[in-house]
């Protein structure tokens, strides 16, 4: 069932409720992706920063295929 709402401040002021909800998942499911990608780096002494930035040029993303695989790769 939809919600109904008074007028639409009300509505508004529900998704910029909404909105910072989501923002604020996104950064934690970020942070914690994060930790993740740098508890296998470490064991091949790498380290990220930023998950998107430094994931970007496949270096990183390369490196850690091969830590969870197992497999060096081309």
């Amino acid at each position: 069932m939809w919600p109904c709402y008074k007028d639409e401040q009300e509505f508004n002021a529900h998704l910029v409720c909404r909105m910072c909800c989501m923002d604020e998942r996104d950064r934690v499911q970020k942070k914690t992706f994060t930790k993740w990608v740098n508890k296998h780096l470490m064991k091949v002494r790498k380290h990220i920063n930023d998950l998107y930035e430094d994931l970007r040029d496949g270096h990183n993303l390369i490196s850690l295929l091969e830590v969870l695989s197992g497999i060096k790769l081309p």
